[in-house]
């Protein structure tokens, strides 16, 4: 062969190489990993041991919110928000009545999502009554409720 078909022959080669499908490997491990059972966020047991759903709270500056009540009188409130300073505020109302009030910093400031956890433990005067937590971010300009999230404490 001259060496014009010799080089011919191995760019032929080559082509065909690069054309061909990978050999398939065996492997013990399935294709596709299926998870035993679904989770679910939030989620916690009844009575009757099933998964119970819990909602899930969100508006503009706070997103995954959560809220666990472990007594009639005992909640954590988690989720993430994105507000000033990583500051953000709450109070509890019956009706249009504040009864409670407080603050709690996130792990992060706006711009950014920061996470935060909290617990509020209600006198016991206050259990049986139809409350809400409300979240807000406070105005940097003047301290108004902004970005207000009420969120029922049952």
């Amino acid at each position: 062969m001259s060496n014009r078909n010799s080089y011919n022959f191995f760019a032929f080669l080559l082509l065909l190489a690069a054309c061909q499908e990978p050999a398939l490997k065996q492997s013990d491990e399935p294709a596709v990993q299926v998870p035993a059972a679904p989770t679910i966020v939030g989620g916690e047991k009844n009575a009757h041991d099933s998964a119970v759903e819990m909602p899930v709270y969100s508006n503009e500056r706070f997103r995954n919110i959560l809220v666990n009540k472990y007594s009639p009188s005992s909640f954590t409130i988690s989720g993430e928000a994105r507000v000033f300073e990583a500051m953000l505020s709450w109070i509890v109302v019956d009706g249009k009545k504040q009864l409670l009030e407080g603050h709690q910093m996130a792990s992060a400031g706006a711009p950014e999502w920061g996470a935060f956890k909290m617990d509020i433990h209600l006198p016991d005067s206050l259990v049986g009554k139809t409350l809400q937590l409300i979240l807000f971010e406070a105005s940097a300009k003047d301290g108004s409720p902004q970005f207000r999230l009420p969120i029922p404490l049952d």
